[in-house]
């Protein structure tokens, strides 16, 4: 019974070992999620700002079709 009581020594000591492993990689998984929200904002936020330089150049296409000439 003695080497049982080890083994469940060891296997407790493990599962808090892999329980506290699980905690620090959420927290990395956490800051990982919060870098690419970071860095998709600032994508979207460039390209959000060429929207109007894009919006003006075709509307100065149809202008300039529909004039008559």
């Amino acid at each position: 019974m003695k080497q049982e009581i080890e083994l469940l020594k060891d296997a407790s000591n493990e599962i808090k070992s892999l329980r506290s492993q699980n905690n620090h990689m959420a927290a990395r998984l956490d800051m990982f999620d919060k870098c690419v929200l970071l860095l998709t904002a600032n994508i979207q936020g460039n390209s959000q700002g060429m929207s109007p330089d894009v919006v003006w150049a075709i509307d100065k296409f149809i202008a300039s079709q529909e004039t008559p000439q």
